[in-house]
């Protein structure tokens, strides 16, 4: 099986030295809940919008160049804040992973923030043992746009989509996939 990644261009020039800040707000598993789809979905707490905020200033204050929020870090009703934010300044950040729609399917996708402007990238091929994607055609699907970036202040950047969680039983059973 093979992918092919879209190229994405920001047209800048790559930095000899690239500050990186990777910062995950810290929540409880009750904030992560299944929706209808199945799909997983964060509510955020004051205190990780705060987090969150805090982070983006720092990263104005440290003048970094990438932001990695790793995981279900950033819900898609933080995306505009995320977006309007990267409009200011020469920062990329990555926003976590959510689970967005698009044309009526659901798609874990990882969405890249740079100058204002939203790369949204979804995760190629779910594994069969993802407990999202056991139950038909509930959950996540596997994605067609992968996007890796050209010419950022980082160089070369792709970013890649974890499993949201495996099936203990059907893992501890051995069963393999290729």
């Amino acid at each position: 099986m093979s992918i092919e990644l879209k190229p994405g261009n920001f047209n800048k020039s790559r930095k000899d030295k690239a500050k990186i800040l990777i910062a995950q707000p810290s929540w409880v598993k009750t904030q992560l809940a299944r929706d209808e789809n199945r799909c997983y979905k964060l509510t955020l707490t004051e205190e990780n919008e705060k987090f969150i905020d805090s982070i983006l200033e720092l990263g104005n204050e440290k003048a970094v160049d990438l932001i990695v929020f790793p995981e279900f870090s950033i819900p898609e009703n933080n995306h505009e804040k995320i977006r309007e934010w990267s409009s200011h300044n020469q920062i990329i950040v990555v926003a976590g992973s959510a689970n967005l729609e698009r044309d009526g399917k659901f798609y874990n996708t990882s969405t890249i923030f740079f100058e204002g402007n939203p790369y949204t990238t979804e995760k190629h091929k779910l594994s069969p043992l993802e407990t999202s994607n056991l139950l038909g055609d509930f959950g996540p699907s596997s994605g067609t746009k992968q996007f890796y970036f050209e010419n950022t202040p980082v160089g070369k950047l792709s970013v890649m989509i974890c499993a949201d969680e495996f099936d203990a039983a059907q893992a501890r059973c051995g069963r393999q996939y290729f």
